[in-house]
């Protein structure tokens, strides 16, 4: 069994380690971010070529969001008013609505147009489509609805074996412990 100082050293230089880690892994997906388009594959090979693993950059779909209802409710109304339904609102005070409708009290409710969840999802689905906010006719000049694409995402997949390769490629020198060649041999280079 080990000592108490050994083992705080220890897990003391893996902290550092990891937090290093992780800076040199944020700048590096930056920088691999930066080089990529949506979709790219890059391949992680080693000074002989044995495949370690792939880095891609992934292509999200739009996001669509309805972020002004009633501003889309009042476009849809005299254009599309099969993409709406009526429903009542509720505009006098609970206690005294709840006994004036228990005696059928109409004064007390208006009907107002709300979209139908069918038609929400068919405005949703051809906006992501479009990549920007598009009505059932194609119309583009659409109220309350936004598209917004978020960034790909850099990501890392290892081939089986990998780690160990990388292993004993940093304990053999030819690697750093960051990833990057220590020297190349004449003639090569790590440009792709």
């Amino acid at each position: 069994m080990r000592g108490s100082r050994s083992v705080a050293l220890q897990l003391t230089t893996l902290k550092v380690l990891l937090e290093h880690a992780q800076k040199i892994d944020k700048a590096t997906r930056a920088e691999a971010f930066d080089m990529l388009a949506p979709k790219d594959r890059l391949s992680a090979v080693t000074p002989d070529g044995q495949l370690l693993g792939t880095v891609t950059m992934s292509a999200p779909r739009p996001r669509v969001t309805i972020d002004d209802e009633q501003k889309l409710i009042s476009w849809l109304v005299d254009r599309y008013p099969d993409h709406l339904a009526d429903d009542m609102v509720v505009t006098g005070p609970a206690d005294r609505v709840a006994e004036v409708l228990a005696a059928y009290a109409p004064e007390l409710v208006t009907r107002q147009p709300v979209l139908r969840d069918w038609a929400r999802a068919e405005l949703i689905e051809l906006a992501q489509a479009a990549g920007h906010p598009v009505g059932p006719g194609g119309e583009v000049e659409l109220p309350g609805i936004s598209v917004t694409t978020p960034n790909g995402v850099v990501s890392v997949r290892l081939e089986p074996g990998a780690a160990s390769t990388i292993i004993e490629l940093i304990r053999s020198g030819h690697l750093a412990i960051d990833g990057t060649l220590r020297a190349l041999e004449a003639g090569e280079s790590d440009a792709a």
